[in-house]
């Protein structure tokens, strides 16, 4: 399930968000192949949604909220009994934030993933990091053709 909206030019909305992104999925199938690492392997519910505005002359702003809920478990290893237990899966949600300004033939950004700083199991038993902060600076040079 998908759904879009997009705000109308020079109207209220338009100095609110410039559109809205709604991304659903759920998937029922429980495979029984355990070396599988699909990003998708054992999801059962996956929701997104992206906000984007404009700001200040030449700015953009997303806001990215998300939701996560696998089947079954991710394998862990303790240090202190040498073995491998599992761990169930837990939901989870995630809020990431990216800002950016271009002018001319540069663009400045900022980036800040997980911004709730949450600790989760990903696919393939990957523990993610908590926040993270990125930002940065890209400079386009054009050059001309002979």
């Amino acid at each position: 399930l998908s759904f879009q909206l997009e705000s109308v030019p020079n109207t209220l909305m338009a100095h609110i968000y410039n559109n809205i992104k709604l991304n659903y999925i759920f998937i029922n199938v429980k495979k029984s192949v355990s070396d599988s690492v699909s990003k998708y392997y054992n999801l059962k519910h996956k929701l997104s949604i992206l906000l984007s505005q404009s700001f200040l002359q030449n700015g953009n702003l997303t806001w990215k909220v998300s939701f996560q809920d696998r089947y079954g478990a991710s394998m862990a290893f303790s240090e202190l009994s040498k073995q491998y237990f599992s761990v169930p899966y837990h939901p989870f949600w995630l809020l990431d934030m990216n800002a950016q300004w271009s002018f001319q033939y540069i663009k400045i950004f900022a980036e800040l993933s997980n911004a709730l700083d949450k600790k989760y199991i990903d696919t393939g038993s990957a523990i993610q990091e908590g926040r993270n902060i990125k930002v940065g600076l890209v400079v386009n040079f054009k050059f001309r053709e002979k």
